[in-house]
């Protein structure tokens, strides 16, 4: 009974989970403890060499965070330089179509008006006038024959 007791005693110490009391800490300070000292705070309690590494690492991945962060900006800005510039140019060709049209449409619209303006030996009233002229030349050519024959 006595055994059956004390391993029972020893199942529940090593089974049951130990309870650490402790004070807050900041999440980035190291604390160095002796063997045998309670912890000041919950956690987790690494040896000196591996608190080492993880400071090390979390201060690499702090520096490789701001490398990337430096390396995304400078993509974004050189993207949107290349962007502007690009609108840049999309709006100097368009200017250059848009004159290079108009000039065209002026050209049009001068040889329009050129067409349009009939020279004064082909409008109507120089038709007019020449067919009247012509009937009264033959009309007194008609008589100044006539009186001239009879």
């Amino acid at each position: 009974m006595r055994q059956l007791i004390v391993w029972t005693v020893l199942v529940v110490a090593v089974v049951l989970p130990t309870c650490a009391f402790g004070e807050e800490a900041p999440v980035d300070e190291i604390v160095a403890i002796e063997r045998g000292q309670r912890a000041p705070f919950d956690g987790q309690l690494f040896p000196t060499e591996v608190a080492i590494r993880l400071g090390m690492r979390v201060e690499r991945l702090q520096l490789q965070l701001t490398a990337d962060v430096e390396r995304e900006q400078d993509l974004c800005r050189a993207q949107l330089q290349f962007e502007e510039r690009r609108l840049q140019l999309e709006q100097e060709r368009r200017d250059f179509e848009i004159e290079q049209l108009t000039d065209l449409v002026d050209q049009q619209a001068e040889e329009l008006v050129a067409a349009r303006t009939v020279p004064w030996y082909r409008t109507w009233g120089f038709a007019f006038g020449m067919g009247i002229v012509a009937s009264l030349l033959l009309v007194g050519g008609s008589v100044a024959l006539m009186v001239g024959l009879g």
